[in-house]
């Protein structure tokens, strides 16, 4: 197979925080040809030198007969907080799978927000970039993070050997590309480098939360003694061949990033997945108990709505399984489960069309935060410091393509978790540019689990709640 790699504009262009946009396009061009060539894969450069600068239209033309065309950047905003990554496929020669997965994994590095996989088009029909218009059998541009915030640009600046090898897998894996003669080291208590960073990261993609610092520390090898115990493998903090293996054969079905030091923000793909809403057993149940008595795990289950600490009983709209526990006290809007999808429901139309019906879970929340893409904030009962006051929070969002949890810790100056008001909630919904996002019950009630049961954020405790929102994956 033959591939392309563009590096984006030329020597000195961009100014970001920390780099030229053009400088570092092409340092990191030269990483990913070495990277691609270990794969047995012939690769070329539209820049051959720092200082090359193809034209559009020469750099369209470069690429007629390759498998393979990468036209590498760096996003920029006027905002210096905008994190993420996003990629264009060509609109003609579409090559979804393969971008998807970049995007996922690049996004995972960086742990900023996927941005996702983007299609624009002229009039004509034809692909909106130039550099896409070209002959290559595949063709994509991406926007590897924001030059202009500076968590993106230090980590795309020094890091661009690992991430090179990260795209040089991604893409072998999408081709069936093999890599001969090639082992990683075993890994141990103290060891250090950037294969201590790939095993933290996949450790991170299995559902693990830990920090990437190429340092295999105290905290490194206790969370991979757990990851080999939950794996059937030999637990010994090793990291070896079998250890190593493993890792090919973990799926994990969520995408989790910190979108800020006290906000984690998970994602479940949205196609194929059923919501069931459970009643813990009165007066209440912690989601742990839950979990482990359930026959069928759910690959995500979060806490519900607000409850009464009293007597268990949800303040929140619930139906589970077809039947209606309680209209609540305060719900307008619910995520609901009808027979085919999950949709937000204002509850008081269902029941007016008789659409109630038909859903057989439901989960109500207040306040609502953002209905049908824009910002609608009611806040009918609520006091004034839930409203005003900065709290631990967890909401619930949705967009076409997936479904969105977010978790803003709170309460703990010492790890600089402050919490968040319910406009400042409201606000990072509209930047992930969600669609629907409803607030859930907070505070010390906050808890995510993954597939296997195990937490995936930062909540302490095990508070019994009334209710829980399980997500299953079909199969």
């Amino acid at each position: 197979m033959n591939f392309l790699i563009d590096a984006g504009h030329t020597e000195g262009r961009n100014k970001g925080v920390c780099f030229y946009e053009g400088d570092n396009n092409y340092l990191f061009s030269i990483e990913l040809k070495k990277e691609l060539e270990s794969y047995g894969v012939e690769v070329d450069l539209t820049r051959n030198k720092l200082s090359d600068n193809p034209t559009l239209n020469q750099r369209m033309n470069m690429s007629d007969g390759y498998d393979l065309y990468l036209s590498i950047h760096s996003n920029a905003s006027s905002n210096d907080k905008v994190r993420g990554t996003e990629i264009y496929d060509s609109v003609t020669k579409k090559n979804n799978k393969l971008a998807e997965k970049l995007c996922e994994e690049i996004s995972i590095f960086f742990n900023h927000n996927n941005r996702g996989v983007k299609y624009k088009k002229r009039s004509d029909g034809n692909d909106f970039w130039s550099a896409l218009r070209g002959n290559a059998k595949s063709s994509m541009l991406l926007e590897l993070g924001f030059h202009t915030n500076k968590e993106d640009c230090n980590m795309f600046a020094k890091n661009h050997t690992e991430l090179a090898r990260l795209f040089a897998s991604v893409i072998a894996k999408h081709y069936n590309l093999k890599k001969e003669g090639v082992k990683m080291r075993v890994l141990r208590y103290r060891s250090k480098g950037d294969d201590v960073k790939t095993l933290q990261r996949n450790l991170l993609k299995a559902g693990y939360a830990l920090t990437v610092d190429g340092s295999f520390g105290p905290n490194t090898r206790r969370i991979l003694m757990t990851y080999q115990r939950d794996n059937g493998l030999k637990v010994d903090g090793i990291c070896g061949p079998n250890t190593w293996a493993s890792f090919d054969k973990v799926k994990s079905t969520l995408e989790q990033y910190w979108y800020d030091k006290q906000t984690k923000v998970i994602k479940l793909k949205r196609k194929g997945v059923k919501m069931v809403v459970e009643v813990g057993k009165q007066p209440t149940e912690s989601l742990h108990s839950l979990y482990n008595r359930l026959s069928i795990k759910p690959d995500l289950m979060i806490n519900g709505g607000m409850f009464g600490m009293s007597n268990g009983v949800s303040l929140s709209y619930t139906k589970s399984r077809g039947k209606l526990i309680t209209k609540g006290v305060y719900s307008k809007w619910a995520i609901c489960q009808y027979p085919d999808f999950i949709k937000l429901q204002g509850m008081y139309w269902a029941e007016k069309i008789g659409d109630d019906e038909k859903i057989t879970d439901a989960m109500g929340a207040q306040p609502s935060l953002i209905i049908g893409g824009k910002r609608s904030i009611d806040n009918t009962g609520l006091d004034y410091s839930f409203i005003k006051y900065r709290h631990p929070r967890i909401a619930l969002g949705l967009t076409d393509d997936y479904i969105w949890v977010v978790v803003v810790h709170g309460r703990n100056w010492l790890k600089g978790y402050k919490g968040a008001t319910i406009d400042e909630l409201a606000t990072i919904g509209e930047k992930l540019n969600l669609t629907d996002f409803i607030n859930l019950d907070g505070g010390g009630s906050i808890k995510v689990l993954d597939g296997n049961g195990k937490d995936i954020e930062d909540s302490p405790g095990n508070r019994p709640v009334d209710t829980m929102i399980c997500f299953y994956k079909e199969g």
